[in-house]
């Protein structure tokens, strides 16, 4: 058996090559060491190791420079321990069909390794002169057949091969060829210089790599050759396709013909890895399964080099060529809608007019790199007209774009479009994500990624992440936007996280749709420092809640300006600056805007900043915003509080200017209270609806101070407010020393001023309060010079007064009529408790009066020709009593006067004065009262009997006990009563 493998390893070059190649050693290279590393040259020898010892030997790859296909090792154990040859990235396949990385020779066994082309070595193994074993099978190699595991197996080459073929090695197999010369080389080969045939060039042909080295070719000449069937071809001789001068590098197909480029040139793969024929073009070589060998199949994604007109030096346009790849109208053309087209091995792209991709979706762009911030992505640069658009991505779907390093240049207006706009088109423009690229652009009107710039459909739900935006114009003129999202409604929900934007006017601009800001570091943006006009952050409008989240800012001039209405909420919140005396002290870092939303400003913090006072509010004066801030941390101590700004739209740290509240500003220039002012707060209104009424059932609270800082403490009342009308209350827990009923205050004059048009006639006005019991007298009256000769809704006058503690409701009495109505006295009343529905329509109900004063804590009252009801105004303030519908316990060791009790009995109390008042006679009363008297005696008038009978009784108040006299006279109304001269005498005298 050994004798027949012998026989058939002398054979097989015999009947691959057709000539004697018989393997002469040159010597033997002993090893006595442990360790060895086989050379090139020990394929011309023996190398034998010897050593009691158990040894090793590193084979390198067949790949490697002195091992390629074809190279044969031949190897003998002579010493006592075994011997472990390890095959360097490869396998050596001897025992199993498999292979192994490893192969043990014991002591007296030898073995022959052959290259195969493919990295691997094949061994024939030889027996060991010290031991013995028993053959269970023999396996065929590549390229032989037979083979078995008993009795006589034989081995032998291939024998399918057709008519006039023959077996030949291609370096990793034995193959069947044409007979004749090595397939593809010429039999001969001429060049034509013009009409003139040139001398013949000498060509040497590689059977390993199929590829045929031809010289002394002519540039821009014909060659023709006569492959192996003696079939004439012809091919131009381009630049393209000498590498060298005078040299070219062609593969070769099987069938005799030189092959054609990739990109349809005539001398392809020049690098010298020709593809067989009957193979897709841009098919590459890899593995089906583990250990299998490699073959050609389609590449798993698109090689923009296989696009004809590409050129990845950068040189030449290669816009013409994309858009044509990728932007055929009408939309049928889906070239690479569920692939990725691969721009990893494409340095350099030059567009000079607009790549257009369209109507695409499930693609991926990839450069195979990150870009960002580092700009090493593949590199896109722009060489046409100004203002032009680079990418134009239009019906893309579900689609990614990385790795791109966009040059604008100076002239580019537009980095990447994302758009639905044209015809044709069937995808809607959704799911985007460009990342991990680079935006640069050093026109003035630069930007880098502009969003449904156009389209007011669809183009949403964009992500663009992990990527770098400059505008590189001249700060003091740049109008450059990092990103730009059109004026869409439906742009929503577009995510822009962990990006860098340097020397924009305005990093993000949004001019309508919702976004979400996260993770981001801005740096220079907004201009010139100190006076630019821009910011890092600008919203027109939204249309869905925006999120500003966990942002950096470096050296820009306002983080964000909102200069339009809203309608939904902006939520900014965990985010840093640190202008650093860039911004501009003109404007609030964060600009509310306008409109009906609110805004939820939290947890963000400035570098300690004395210039930068404006930090939160709206440069656009009372519009309405609702701002909620806590947790902040602001730049200074001396910062413009946004709630003291005459803005009914800010409110506080503690949001006072929620719905519930009739909220003004403190003491500021123009902003009522003034400096000494003691005003109550406004009415904090809670709302409940009982067993599911539509009706409304309100508690109010309000807090009254007493005294300058609170000094003399004060009083918080609550009201019950049930639709117009309501019931005052007060509630307390436990029990307290005592309680204070105070009157309330008289009103201020009003104000008075005319609405529509003006006139020349005088009207004056008086304003009188109503608590829950009694009412103040009449205000000191205010006037107007200019009231209109006839009062109507158009033309009126407005009477403005300020609120005093305690007061439920305000009548307006007219005093003097200067034009028509002519009336005077009471012309109507308003309810203390009121909201300004202009700003705070969502507590509109009939319990409330509308104020539109704003935040000025004043009323508004017009006089719109109301009629009056010829009421005086009160003389007499009769509010501060206390009404109690029970029986009144009262405990004091002390007489109580002043005490006036409704219902029968009653009490009349004089006081210690010597007249009770006629107008509070009622029969069947009883008065009671206490007297000083000096000596003598002390005369009491007006007591309220008309009746002459009497039934008095005295006592010593100053000696309890001690009964004085009194002495009855005969007039209705006249007591005398005589004393000691410092007693202070009680008296109690009934009548009817």
């Amino acid at each position: 058996m050994r004798k027949l493998i012998c026989f058939l390893i002398l054979l097989l070059p015999s009947l691959a090559l057709g000539q004697n190649s018989a393997r002469m050693l040159s010597g033997v290279n002993s090893q006595t060491g442990l360790s060895y590393t086989f050379v090139p040259q020990d394929a011309t020898r023996l190398t034998a190791f010897a050593n009691a010892g158990a040894m090793s030997a590193l084979l390198p790859s067949g790949l490697s420079q002195g091992f390629q296909a074809g190279t044969l090792f031949s190897v003998q154990n002579l010493g006592s321990g075994n011997l472990t040859i390890t095959c360097q990235g490869c396998l050596i396949f001897a025992l199993t069909s498999a292979g192994s990385g490893t192969l043990v020779l014991v002591t007296g066994q030898g073995a022959d390794l052959y290259s195969d082309g493919a990295g691997n070595y094949w061994a024939l193994l030889g027996g060991s002169s010290t031991g013995g074993g028993t053959i269970t099978g023999v396996t065929a190699g590549v390229g032989l057949v037979g083979g078995g595991s008993s009795g006589n197996v034989p081995i032998s080459l291939r024998s399918d091969c057709l008519t006039f073929q023959t077996l030949q090695w291609n370096g990793s197999l034995w193959s069947c060829a044409n007979l004749g010369t090595p397939a593809g080389v010429a039999t001969e080969l001429q060049f034509r210089c013009g009409s003139a045939f040139c001398a013949d060039s000498s060509l040497f042909y590689n059977a390993t790599t199929h590829t045929q080295t031809v010289t002394n070719i002519n540039v821009n000449g014909i060659m023709t050759w006569l492959n192996a069937f003696g079939v004439s071809s012809t091919i131009p001789i381009t630049p393209a396709c000498i590498p060298a001068a005078g040299m070219a590098v062609l593969g070769v197909n099987t069938d005799g013909n030189f092959a054609t480029s990739n990109n349809g040139a005539p001398c392809v793969d020049i690098a010298g890895s020709p593809v067989p024929p009957g193979v897709a073009k841009g098919s590459v070589l890899a593995a089906n399964g583990v250990s299998a060998n490699p073959v050609y199949q389609t590449k798993s994604f698109l090689d923009v080099r296989d696009i004809a007109g590409v050129d990845c030096t950068g040189v030449a346009d290669s816009a013409a060529a994309l858009t044509a790849f990728t932007g055929n109208q009408p939309g049928t053309n889906n070239a690479i809608t569920g692939k990725t087209l691969s721009f990893g091995s494409c340095p350099q792209i030059k567009l000079a007019t607009t790549w257009v991709i369209y109507n695409q979706a499930g693609f991926i762009i990839d450069g195979f790199t990150r870009s960002g911030a580092a700009s090493k992505g593949i590199n896109i640069s722009w060489s046409g007209a100004a203002n032009g658009v680079m990418i134009d991505c239009e019906y893309c779907d579900g689609f990614i774009m990385r790795g791109l390093n966009i040059q604008g240049n100076a002239n580019a207006g537009v980095g990447i479009q994302i758009d639905k706009n044209g015809a044709g088109g069937i995808w809607n423009t959704t799911d985007g994500i460009l990342a991990n690229n680079t935006y640069q652009g050093a026109n003035q009107n630069w930007i880098g990624v502009s969003i449904s710039p156009v389209s007011m459909n669809n183009v949403e739900d964009m992500r663009i992440t992990d990527s770098a935006f400059y505008c590189n114009a001249t700060v003091a003129t740049t109008a450059g936007v990092g990103i730009k999202i059109g004026n869409s409604a439906n742009a929503k929900n577009e995510i822009i996280k962990h990006i860098n934007v340097t020397n924009c006017l305005y990093g993000v601009w949004k001019l309508n749709g919702s976004m979400q800001v996260q993770e981001s570091e801005f740096t220079g943006n907004g201009g010139t420092c100190a006076s630019g006009s821009g910011a890092d952050i600008r919203i027109d409008t939204n249309t869905d809640v925006d999120i500003i989240d966990g942002n950096l800012d470096e050296n820009s001039l306002q983080g964000i300006n909102f200069t339009l209405a809203q309608g939904h909420p902006v939520i900014v919140r965990g985010n840093h600056a640190a202008p650093a005396g860039c911004e501009n002290t003109s404007r609030y870092w964060f600009n509310t805007g306008t409109g009906s939303g609110s805004w939820l400003i939290e947890g963000n913090s400035w570098d300690s900043d004395s210039n930068l006072v404006k930090v939160i509010g709206s440069s656009s004066g009372q519009q309405g915003q609702k701002i909620f801030t806590r947790a902040n941390l602001y730049p200074n101590s001396i910062f413009t509080p946004w709630w003291t700004l005459g803005d009914n739209a800010s409110g506080d740290d503690i949001q006072v200017s929620g719905d519930n509240l009739l909220a003004y500003a403190g003491q500021a220039g123009g902003v009522i209270p003034q400096a000494a002012s003691n005003y109550p707060s406004p009415f904090q209104v809670f709302r409940g609806y009982l067993n599911g009424s539509l009706t409304a059932d309100d508690f109010a609270e309000q807090f009254i101070p007493a005294g300058t800082a609170g000094s003399s403490g004060g009083t918080f009342l609550l009201k019950h407010q049930q639709g117009a009308t309501g019931t005052e209350m007060f509630a307390f827990d436990g029990s307290y020393p005592g309680m204070l009923i105070a009157q309330i205050p008289t009103p201020a004059a009003p104000t008075i001023t005319n609405a529509g048009a003006a006139g020349a006639v005088t009207d004056t006005y008086s304003v009188v309060a109503y608590g829950a019991l009694g009412n103040t007298v009449g205000s000191s009256t205010g006037s107007t010079g200019t009231a209109n000769a006839t009062l109507t809704t158009s033309n009126f006058n407005v009477v403005a007064f300020d609120s005093v503690p305690g007061a439920v409701k305000y009548c307006i009495w007219r005093t003097v009529a200067g034009g028509t109505p002519s009336t005077l006295g009471n012309i109507g009343c308003m309810s203390a408790l009121q909201v300004n529905f202009r700003f705070f329509p969502n507590v509109w109900g009939t319990a409330y009066t509308s104020n539109n004063a704003g935040v000025r804590n004043h009323y508004l009252f017009n006089d719109t020709g109301l009629a009056g009801d010829s009421a005086s105004l009160p003389a007499s303030n009769t509010t501060g009593g206390l009404s109690v519908a029970g029986p009144l316990t009262i405990t004091s060791g002390a007489r109580v006067s002043n005490l006036y009790s409704s219902g029968n009995p009653g009490l009349i109390s004089c006081g210690g004065t010597t007249t009770c008042s006629n107008t509070r006679q009622v029969n069947g009363y009883t008065v009671y009262g206490s007297a000083t008297l000096a000596a003598g005696t002390l005369a009491y008038a007006g007591l309220p009997f008309a009746s002459t009978t009497w039934l008095c009784n005295t006592w010593d108040i100053t000696t309890p006990g001690t009964t004085s006299s009194m002495v009855q006279v005969t007039d209705a109304t006249h007591a005398t009563i005589t004393g000691t001269g410092t007693d202070v005498i009680g008296f109690q005298c009934l009548g009817n």
